[in-house]
């Protein structure tokens, strides 16, 4: 009876270390899935803002153009006039 005891308590160590094997498998693949979601949201929030800024750079120049278009216009307007 007492080798049937020991022989459960070794098969239930066994799957104990099989179990904590398992989870620690499970724990350094999320933490590399993890990590790699952050480089991801990094790199999105980066490329983001790059768009933003040329963007913002695209508007600028094209409203430099328009005042210098209307400024132009307005001194033709003004000679042609005089």
């Amino acid at each position: 009876m007492l080798e049937v005891l020991n022989d459960a308590e070794r098969s239930a160590l066994r799957a104990a270390d099989a179990v904590n094997s398992l989870l620690d498998a499970l724990r350094a693949h999320l933490k590399e899935v993890a990590s790699n979601t952050v480089a991801h949201v990094e790199l999105e929030r980066d490329a983001s803002k790059r768009l933003q800024g040329a963007a913002m750079e695209a508007a600028n120049r094209g409203m430099r153009f328009i005042n210098a278009c209307m400024s132009s216009f307005n001194v033709c307007a003004v000679w042609h006039a005089g």
